[in-house]
């Protein structure tokens, strides 16, 4: 699923109507993987969004730096960014198995090259691919991930689930226990608690547990049996 907010993005807005179909398909359509690469034909995307070649071609275009098409595989820079990784072991591993087992050599290295502005330092000389840059296709980095917990352990702790500001702004930790006993994903679970907050503000609604009402309203806007296929309601 798409991030509400992504209408309001200054990059979206700058994109043709044309632009702006292909972004959309290229982060719903069933292939999508977790890990941002995925295969995927060019006759299945003129098939499902209408373009014509010329028009796919210049749409590809618009999305430069942000997503690639290389090798028959849609390329998503910061994709696995917007899925809350850092914490969740079990999405980690899918990620790092994706990109080390599915995804060709070639098209990871032309990724990082183009993500990287060309500045690609990951590439062994005989051809032999080193890890892959998980800063620039949007993978959190092992440095990135433990400064992230060290600075919101605080602000996690003790923090009440009756309060509205629990719903406002959700400690990390409810927001992994979420991740592991349901079926949705980090943007999803903000974007919806977001929503959820500014009615309640704007209605002066109160309630006894705010973690509650958020999962009742995830369940009926994001029922289990329409998850993707990785797994996860996911956006960008």
């Amino acid at each position: 699923m798409v991030k509400t907010r992504m209408w309001r993005d200054t990059w979206v807005r700058t994109l043709d109507r044309e632009g702006k179909l292909l972004w959309c398909y290229i982060l719903t359509n069933e292939h999508t993987h977790i890990c941002g690469f995925y295969e995927l034909p060019e006759e299945d995307i003129l098939l499902h969004t209408g373009l014509t070649e010329n028009q796919l071609e210049s749409s590809w275009k618009q999305l430069t730096g942000k997503a690639f098409y290389i090798n028959g595989w849609v390329c998503i820079k910061n994709y696995a960014k917007h899925q809350n990784v850092a914490k969740n072991a079990r999405v980690q591993k899918s990620i790092e198995q994706a990109l080390e087992n599915d995804v060709p050599d070639a098209v990871l290295e032309k990724a990082n090259q183009l993500f990287l502005n060309n500045n690609n330092t990951n590439i062994k000389s005989e051809g032999e691919r080193e890890p892959m840059d998980r800063v620039s296709i949007g993978y959190p980095s092992t440095s990135q991930q433990k400064g992230k917990k060290e600075i919101s352990t605080e602000k996690e702790k003790d923090v009440d689930k009756s309060s509205l500001k629990w719903l406002e702004d959700i400690p990390q930790e409810d927001i992994d226990d979420l991740i592991e006993k349901y079926w949705w994903s980090a943007s999803v679970i903000k974007d919806k608690a977001e929503d959820l907050a500014l009615y309640c503000r704007s209605k002066g609604k109160k309630y006894k547990d705010y973690r509650a009402l958020l999962i009742n309203a995830l369940k009926k806007d994001y029922p289990k049996e329409k998850a993707t296929a990785a797994g996860k309601y996911d956006g960008v």
